[in-house]
């Protein structure tokens, strides 16, 4: 477990979130301040410089897309 803060005018609320929670958090943080929330921005700037990936993890990626995807 982790400790999470938020400061509401003088006050600050701490609680506990789990790991896998924390993760979803500073990612969805991280892809909001650093790519404006844009996950292809993310994914350019990951992949850029050259870098390949398998086609194993390309196909994970495409089946992760494909289950998150509205109909």
């Amino acid at each position: 477990m982790h400790m999470k803060e938020n400061s509401i005018g003088e006050s600050t609320i701490t609680y506990l979130i789990g790991r896998d929670e924390l993760q979803k958090q500073q990612s969805e943080e991280l892809v909001e301040k650093n790519f404006k929330g844009s996950l292809p921005m993310f994914v350019n700037a990951f992949l850029g410089g050259g870098k390949k990936m398998s086609k194993e993890d390309a196909q994970s990626l495409i089946d992760m897309i494909e289950q998150h995807t509205e109909e």
